[in-house]
């Protein structure tokens, strides 16, 4: 098991009696334990482990204004703690995406196997539902359990008692769709590209209308090269994993209400710093913050819902390496679904379940 302890000071609460003198900062310590490195001899096994305290300073929020030094802040810990649950093969080369159902059941697809499957966890097994041969670019579930799918213009549906798949009133057209997603309150977001080189993020209701377009920032730029992953925040804010034009680095954007551009996370200079960050998938947790894989560097950058760094895990920590998609069952729990080592051809991905809390 992983604990992250996370402190960090804000401004107090509204009328909680302010004593002492303030500072306009924040301060902000991390703290996580991990289990020690391969190699280093563990003399007392209850005591074999590394903790490692980050501290850093950020100015206080835009708009507060500064009139003298102030200390009355409010101090919060936060406790992450991660606990490997189950692990599962699969028979595909890549678990490329996930689609958790209300039963328990879930729908993951491989794309370069062109394989859509829907399947139920029973301990360490996969039992496979149904299976068709339907290339896959993305997709997500509807509140009624059907499955939208994405890789033309319009988006298709599958229906959770037929398994029969039609066209949905969802268009984007000319714009082909890359990336899918359904917020809490029923609205669908689709990310996509034209031939022509335009991307652009469109925010769809249930009708189908268009409720808003993000492709351009407020000074005419383009937002996007490619948004291939999407997920929201309950303060309405969309994040996008977006790849550069050489496909071998990224960024998360986060489009907020104003049609605009409120932050870019390009990674972790410390993470990072070595290796470019290569996001893939992304989530939002039961505490509305924000996880992304790092493919480079098996690493899952927790965000909060503004797109700032909170904390890290290194996957190989808790035994998951080549970590790709993610997803939150009903129950809260995380999936995780995992690409074959690179100079593997067996089709053996593994799908893990982990149960994770304070995040």
């Amino acid at each position: 098991m992983t604990v992250v302890t996370i402190e960090y000071k804000k401004w107090r609460e509204p009328g909680v009696k302010c004593v002492k003198p303030q500072t306009c900062m924040t301060v902000i310590t991390i703290e996580y334990k991990k289990w020690r490195e391969p190699g280093v001899k563990c003399v007392k096994p209850q005591t074999c482990m590394t903790v490692v305290t980050i501290e850093y300073k950020k100015w206080r929020e835009p708009g507060v204004k500064c009139v003298m030094p102030q200390t009355c802040m409010t101090v919060v810990t936060i406790e992450y703690k991660w606990r490997l649950g189950t692990r599962c093969q699969t028979n595909l080369s890549l678990v490329a995406d996930l689609s958790p159902c209300h039963d328990d059941s879930l729908w993951i697809a491989c794309d370069p196997d062109v394989v859509l499957q829907k399947v139920k966890p029973e301990e360490t097994n996969l039992k496979t539902i149904s299976n068709f041969n339907i290339k896959v670019f993305g997709m997500t579930i509807t509140p009624s359990d059907d499955l939208l799918i994405i890789g033309k213009s319009r988006l298709q549906m599958m229906s959770s008692t037929t398994d029969k798949v039609k066209d949905s009133v969802y268009d984007i057209n000319p714009f082909l769709a890359i990336a899918v997603h359904i917020t809490s309150g029923g609205q669908i977001i689709v990310g996509g590209g034209t031939n022509e080189g335009r991307r652009a993020v469109f925010v769809l209701n249930k009708d189908g209308d268009h409720e808003a377009v993000y492709e351009h920032n407020k000074h005419n730029q383009p937002i996007f090269s490619y948004p291939r992953r999407i997920t929201t925040t309950s303060n309405g804010n969309i994040h996008v994993v977006d790849y550069y034009k050489d496909g071998d680095s990224g960024k998360v954007v986060v489009l907020g209400k104003a049609d605009d551009v409120i932050n870019i996370y390009k990674g972790d200079t410390e993470i990072n710093k070595k290796v470019p960050f290569i996001p893939e998938g992304i989530v939002t947790t039961p505490r509305d913050n924000v996880i992304v894989v790092d493919l480079a560097t098996n690493t899952l950058h927790i965000l909060n819902n503004s797109g700032h760094l909170i904390t890290y895990i290194k996957t190989t920590d808790i035994g998951i390496e080549d970590a790709y998609s993610l997803a939150f069952s009903q129950t809260g729990q995380l999936y995780i679904g995992c690409n074959e080592a690179n100079d593997s051809t067996a089709k053996e991905a593994k799908l893990y379940k982990v149960n994770i809390s304070g995040c």
